[in-house]
């Protein structure tokens, strides 16, 4: 639902389709998913879980810093 919102707010373009693909780009999330599995077993669990939650803070921070187009 939030994708409806950010397409025309933050990917703005000519085309309303390539502004919704480009929104719908969390989609990636189980293939990072896969790929912090695999440091969670290889490195730590306690330390990919405080890098994973700096990473979703920073990028929270980020998303509400953000100006809009309009």
């Amino acid at each position: 639902m939030s994708a409806l919102a950010f397409g025309p707010l933050f990917v703005p373009s000519g085309d309303p389709v390539g502004s919704q693909m480009l929104a719908l780009a969390f989609l990636i999330r189980p293939v990072i998913g896969i790929i912090f599995s695999h440091i969670g077993d290889r490195i730590e669990r306690k330390k990919t879980l405080v890098i994973t939650l700096t990473i979703m803070g920073v990028a929270t921070v980020a998303i509400g810093l953000m100006p809009t187009s309009t």
